[in-house]
């Protein structure tokens, strides 16, 4: 390893020839860099490089770069910064030496390049959500905030890159439209993170969504009075007889699926008749009335599910998990009428019991293909049935002669919040209270989580008890929906306004 007697310079660097083996030219002289030098390999590649000893005064050498993309110069004021580096390390523990820095510095490299993206990390998640037994509905709603929401955003990004920016970013996005939404897509993407840091693709304890301020949400308790049961029903009965007709304020196409087409000149404008899907919808929305389900376990509920000789249905696949759920006669009969209803105009059977203009969706997990009802179908129906159901509040109140009533309808009248599918399920469980039923009794009826403490681990409810409350509650609503006298007690107008 030949020392120069001074410093490198163009001329001599050109002039170095190739060995056997690689040859190590060092710098000397004044003004030259203790350490700099030439590489020269068997096959003539020179570069620059620079030895020095660390802080345990082992020999270290690290290359500069290749002579030719560095002048000499050049690749000299590289080693003075790199001495400068080496003796700041051996008088400091704490710092890194030259060759310990470029190797943390490639490990951090590889780190980042195995870092997955957030869309990437998004898949994995809900796979591994699938695989621990979540829900097949809350798996295609976690899919859907990938895809619409939080992949278009920064789904791009890798995941060590998120900041608090990006999170409040697409935030702000979300809630011009949806503020609700907006709030369940960044628990998902803070899960997600979190999930990020236990496998170390993010420093722990660094989530950006936790400093993200949400938007306010007002729970939904939105409680329905007789009257308004009364509207629905007769809502039901007018659309069962006429069709939907011309319902102020609706768009026809609301109405109208694919076997549907428009309504024939010459026929009247109240008249508009219902097509098998429509027909069976309708009686989806009063067995959620009698039920107390949630909107998707009805629309998806299959014909091998109920257990007609026991009165139950087995639901395989819920927000709780699996789920037996008793019902009362009021809705297995029901469901009994849609059994007995013609099937649609091909001809063609259903394994669902309310099927509605059916699509081709993939069978998550399986790669298979399955026809589902389709959700927004059966919500726009809903959306016609509640104005019907406004049209016959305002003409109860028109009609009543007790100012007293008449105070009152008009008063729901006035209520702006719009009855939704759901709010069948909270009247169901509403209902139930006023007959004595207890919360457990209530959450096996509509399959809510089973409220926990020292009642819950000791005892369970007779079936005989359970069964008796869903009569009782399903017929007590059967009552209202079809104006028959109840003896139940009435919510107070007020009580409805409020949603309390």
């Amino acid at each position: 390893m030949p020392t120069t007697a001074k410093p490198l310079t163009k001329r001599g660097v050109d002039a170095m020839t190739p060995g056997a083996r690689d040859q190590f030219h060092w710098e000397g002289g004044d003004g030259a860099v203790k350490g700099f030098g030439v590489k020269v390999t068997p096959a003539g590649r020179k570069s620059f490089v620079f030895q020095y000893d660390d802080a345990n005064s082992v020999s270290r050498r690290v290359t500069i770069g290749t002579y030719g993309a560095l002048t000499v110069d050049q690749a000299r004021e590289a080693a003075r910064q790199l001495a400068a580096q080496a003796r700041a390390a051996r008088q400091d523990p704490t710092r890194l030496d030259p060759a310990t820095a470029r190797v943390q510095a490639k490990r951090a490299t590889a780190a980042r390049h195995a870092t997955p993206t957030v869309r990437e990390l998004g898949a994995r998640y809900v796979d591994r959500l699938q695989q621990r037994g979540k829900s097949l509905e809350t798996i295609r709603q976690y899919r859907g905030i990938l895809e619409r929401h939080v992949g278009p955003a920064i789904g791009a990004l890798k995941v060590s890159d998120v900041t608090r920016r990006d999170v409040a970013a697409l935030h702000e996005a979300i809630s011009a439209a949806a503020p609700t939404m907006a709030n369940r897509a960044i628990n998902m993407l803070s899960a997600m993170l979190t999930m990020a840091e236990r496998e170390e693709w993010r420093p722990a304890g660094q989530n950006p969504c936790r400093a993200v301020e949400k938007n306010p949400e007002r729970r939904r308790q939105r409680v329905l009075a007789e009257a308004e049961y009364r509207a629905i029903g007769a809502a039901l009965a007018r659309i069962e007889a006429k069709g939907f007709g011309r319902v102020k304020g609706l768009d026809e196409r609301a109405t109208r699926t694919a076997e549907a087409p428009r309504r024939q000149r010459g026929t009247p404008a109240d008249t508009q008749a219902l097509t098998p899907h429509q027909a069976r919808a309708l009686q989806l929305f009063r067995f959620l009335a009698l039920s107390g389900w949630r909107e998707s376990e009805g629309r998806t509920l299959r014909w091998s599910e109920i257990t007609w000789e026991r009165a139950i249905a087995t639901l395989p696949e819920t927000k709780t998990g699996r789920s037996v759920r008793p019902l009362g006669r009021a809705a297995l009969a029901v469901l009994e009428r849609v059994r007995a209803m013609p099937q649609d105009g091909g001809g063609a059977s259903s394994e669902y019991v309310f099927p509605a203009a059916a699509s081709r969706q993939p069978d998550i997990g399986e790669g298979r293909e399955r026809r589902t009802p389709r959700t927004g179908h059966a919500r726009r129906l809903w959306r016609a049935v509640w104005a019907v159901a406004q049209d016959e509040l305002r003409r109860m109140a028109g009609e009543a002669t007790d100012p007293g009533e008449a105070h009152a309808l008009r008063a729901l009248v006035a209520v702006e919040d719009t009855v939704e599918q759901h709010d069948l399920r909270h009247g169901f469980a509403t209902t139930g209270r006023e007959l004595g039923a207890g919360d457990h009794v209530i959450a096996q009826l509509i399959g809510h989580a089973t409220p926990r403490g020292m009642t819950a681990r000791y005892g369970g409810v007779p079936e005989a008890i359970v069964r008796r409350f869903a009569d009782e509650i399903s017929a007590t609503i059967a009552a209202r929906l079809d104006a028959k006298p109840t003896g139940a007690a009435v919510i107070p107008i007020e009580r409805a306004r409020r949603g309390l």
